[in-house]
């Protein structure tokens, strides 16, 4: 196995994206119960990796067209690239929920803030 080098911080590198879904089931089949939140659910367990990791599952019918999708997708990403510091070795899935349209930006920001930190203190407690 190729040494793979250690990530800066605040960086969003190919070593923090959940992209396979062999990756993705593994979150699914280990994680601790799912923490629900407005708009969306976090899936997460720990890994074996030496960073954080993010997977995301937004769907046309939770958020509608690929403009927005992507803007929310945009929104997560930056939250949790500005947490990565704070986090310890544990994959995320974030899956949006319909009504996750209804908050803006600084609304979802705040929430995911909250989320990252429940879901640390949920694996470690």
């Amino acid at each position: 196995m190729r040494d793979e080098p250690t990530p800066k911080p605040f960086s969003f590198s190919k070593q923090h994206h959940i992209r396979t879904a062999t990756e993705f089931n593994r979150v699914f089949k280990q994680r601790n119960k799912p923490m629900r939140f407005n708009g969306f659910t976090i899936h997460y367990c720990a890994n074996e990796h030496n960073c954080p990791r993010l997977g995301l599952a937004i769907s046309r019918k939770a958020a509608g067209n690929a403009v927005r999708r992507n803007k929310l997708r945009r929104l997560i990403k930056e939250s949790f690239r500005m947490h990565i510091p704070q986090l310890s070795a544990i994959d995320f899935v974030v899956i949006g929920r319909p009504d996750i349209n209804n908050y803006s930006a600084r609304e979802l920001n705040a929430t995911l803030a909250k989320a990252w930190s429940k879901c640390m203190d949920g694996l470690n407690g």
